[in-house]
Order: C-alpha cells, then structure tokens, then sequence
C-alpha cells in the first residue's frame, strides 16, 4: 500500500462527518491526515510504509524541538494515530500515548485507541488559519476529497 491509498481510506472515513484532510499543515508540522472534531479539539493520523520511517518519526525537529516530544506535552494534537499497512508494527513498538490503525485494501482496523493527550480546543484564530488553508488548498485545487 502507498501513502497516498492510506491517506484516501482515512479520509473517506472521516470526511462526511468532520473536517478531514490530507497533508494538511499545522504550524510548522505537516500532519498527514488532519481531522477536526465537533468538539474543537483534532487528531492527527501519521501514516508510515516502512519500519525505518516509523522509527525515524521519533528523532523529526522542527525549530530544535522534537516531535514527539511536543506531542506528549500537549503542545499539538489532542490524540495521535500511526497509521500503517497492516502488521508493519506491533503495537507494543508504539508509544503508549498513540494510537495505532492497521490499513489493508478493504479498509481500517483500529489496534489500539489514541490516549487523550490533552483536552484544549483550537481557539477562533486557529480557525481562522484553518478558513485560509482550507481556501488555498481549493483555489490552488489541491482539496482532494472523496466522490
């Protein structure tokens, strides 16, 4: 399975329902699939093809700050998902404060739940980011959502 047939089977999940889209920037990260909730609050899908991609998620920074160290300190998401072709990895390679998806060509199945890492809704500014992003990404055709 590619990235991109990932990408499409969460977002076909998860579109009618709450926002959801694919590389989707949030600040200086790039989420790989984003997914707004009624509630204000967002998860984020990290989808990885390779065991070395996988453990290489862990040592990403941006502006000298890792990751996934961001992500445990509530400074991101609220819940965090690898999302992965299935049997890639085992649960126990996952950090206990993610959430683990198994993909197959018919579909997801969740193997383990995503923690709530943190319970803070994304404020009006934040939305207003997300109105320009969202505008750019269809002027620009670069919205691909489901038919």
């Amino acid at each position: 399975m590619t990235a991109k047939e990932i990408q499409k089977h969460l977002v076909e999940k998860y579109h009618d329902k709450e926002i959801c889209l694919s590389n989707f920037y949030i600040d200086l990260w790039e989420a790989d699939v984003f997914r707004l909730h009624d509630n204000g609050q967002y998860t984020e899908y990290e989808v990885k093809i390779s065991r070395s991609d996988f453990f290489a998620d862990f040592k990403k920074k941006r502006s000298k700050k890792l990751k996934h160290e961001e992500i445990q300190k509530g400074k991101r998401c609220n819940k965090f998902y690898f999302v992965v072709p299935e049997g890639l990895v085992k649960v126990e390679e996952v950090p206990i404060y993610c959430g683990l998806i198994y993909c197959t060509p018919t579909g997801l199945t969740v193997k383990r739940r995503a923690k709530q890492i943190h319970t803070t809704q994304i404020d009006s500014k934040y939305y207003k980011q997300l109105a320009k992003k969202l505008y750019f990404k269809i002027k620009d055709n670069k919205l691909h959502l489901p038919k």
